[in-house]
């Protein structure tokens, strides 16, 4: 009797001739995963994936600095009693794969600086990496192995995520992190078993669209749930995976099915096209190759104002009390997202690194975004200026969004007539060498000098690496706090 993971997919027709139907969205992408596996990465994709690794690993170490990195070590110790097998940035004792995907994602995410792709609207580096590593620890990868599912992982969830923004009727309750973070977690653990077939693969990839969401409520209410939606998108990926493997098998119409993925999540007929192209038409790496490297922390949406507000700052010269008004001109879809249009009151930092009002006003204040910018809430002075924003959107500005550039212009009018005006017509994203840079200084918060450069080195000759364990032994060399 075939397992039901092991079914066969094409139909018989009355007059015994078989029907192969069109492939099912799942079982393209467990094809798409199977051409990385066996291929080569170029040279230019395999620089990107570890950038992208590097950039998560300086994100993972700040995140400790957070009020809240406490009590996510304290979840996952007590999450996983016994002998465990994956590492945890700022803990001494290995946990389960699950749980340390859960924790250092949630960890990494927790100063909201992490990458970013704007096609896909989604942090996916910080969901997808951080189960890569847990697998890759507990099942011995080689650094190839790494490097491919973390290509991979990317991959998936670049391919659903631009399906689910292409009709821009996605409910937009749901954060688009969230909805196909799972999908993309699950990916690493494919692309690096060489044994697994492709119906098991399909299945995996069908649960995690099954374990996907989180809720928008946060930006409003300033709750740390924001974190935990990426380490629930990272956990559910391994235990999709680990449960495919079981045995459980998982609609192969997830996505595409008349009660699926896309419709449940009102994205619009033509998602299921977009995601069928994607896959067929770009070549393997794409998807991180779009990563994009946030300058400073805080939402995407806020990051081409806070870099025109820190110019504007230089002109100002700290004379934040002689403005009368200060108007800021950005997309619709910044000024319409969850939290971004915020004149306040804040009571927490998740709320401040969200409003647009709040990271100018701070910008051209202080001089500089930094956590103890995010963290001025009651400071009168501040308060002053964010009364004095208006904010706008421009129809040109729009059309530049949908080509991948994020444009913003600020306004600032003195109380003495003086005009002061600067735009931008992207984010200035980090690149390769100041990526590295920064990895550097975060890292040196918790590793010494000479462990900071064999981390880096790691990372650098993945590729050529037969097992991943020296990195690991090294991300473990934490000066303890």
């Amino acid at each position: 009797m075939l397992n039901q993971a092991q079914a066969p997919k094409d139909t018989v027709q009355c007059n015994g001739e078989h029907n192969n139907p069109e492939p099912t969205l799942t079982s393209l992408a467990a094809h798409r995963l199977e051409k990385i596996r066996n291929r080569k990465l170029t040279p230019v994709v395999e620089g990107k994936a570890t950038l992208c690794l590097l950039d998560y690993l300086g994100a993972l170490v700040s995140g400790l600095s957070t009020p809240w990195s406490a009590a996510l070590l304290r979840y996952a110790q007590g999450a996983s009693p016994g002998r465990g097998n994956a590492h945890v940035m700022g803990l001494r004792s290995l946990v389960s794969a699950d749980v340390a995907a859960f924790t250092n994602s949630a960890l990494a995410h927790s100063i909201i600086r992490d990458d970013m792709h704007l096609a896909a609207g989604a942090h996916i580096g910080v969901m997808v990496i951080p189960a890569a590593l847990a697998l890759a620890q507990r099942d011995n990868w080689t650094g190839e192995q790494l490097l491919k599912g973390i290509v991979g992982g990317y991959e998936l969830a670049v391919a659903l995520g631009s399906a689910v923004r292409h009709s821009g009727l996605c409910n937009p309750h749901f954060r688009p992190s969230g909805i196909i973070g799972a999908f993309g977690a699950a990916a690493p653990g494919i692309v690096a078993d060489a044994n697994i077939s492709t119906s098991v693969a399909a299945s995996a990839l069908s649960l995690g669209a099954n374990m996907g969401a989180g809720l928008n409520e946060w930006p409003w209410a300033g709750g740390t749930e924001i974190n935990t939606q990426m380490g629930t998108c990272s956990r559910n990926g391994i235990s999709a995976l680990d449960l495919a493997r079981a045995g459980i098998y998982s609609s192969d119409t997830v996505l595409e099915g008349k009660d699926g993925f896309f419709v449940a999540y009102g994205c619009g007929p033509d998602s299921v096209e977009e995601f069928r192209n994607w896959l067929a038409a770009t070549d393997p790496g794409a998807g991180v190759m779009g990563a994009r490297f946030k300058p400073v922390a805080g939402c995407n949406m806020i990051q081409t104002p806070l870099a025109v507000a820190l110019s504007l700052a230089r002109e100002i010269h700290g004379s934040g009390q002689s403005i009368e008004s200060i108007d800021i001109v950005t997309t619709t879809a910044a000024k319409d997202y969850p939290g971004c249009d915020s004149g306040g009151p804040y009571e927490k930092v998740q709320q401040t690194k969200m409003s647009l009002q709040y990271g100018v006003s701070a910008a051209l204040l202080f001089g500089r975004i930094d956590e103890f910018a995010y963290m001025q809430y009651d400071n009168g002075d501040l308060q002053g200026l964010i009364r004095k924003c208006t904010l706008a959107s421009d129809a040109k500005y729009d059309e530049a969004l949908s080509r991948g550039e994020q444009p913003c212009r600020i306004r600032i009018r003195k109380k003495d007539g003086t005009v002061y005006q600067h735009s931008l017509a992207d984010v200035p994203w980090l690149e390769g060498e100041a990526v590295e840079e920064r990895f550097r200084k975060e890292a040196a918060a918790v590793f010494d000098p000479d462990t900071v450069d064999q981390i880096l080195g790691q990372c650098r000759m993945l590729k050529d690496t037969k097992t991943c364990a020296r990195l690991f032994e090294l991300l473990a060399l934490q000066r303890w706090r």
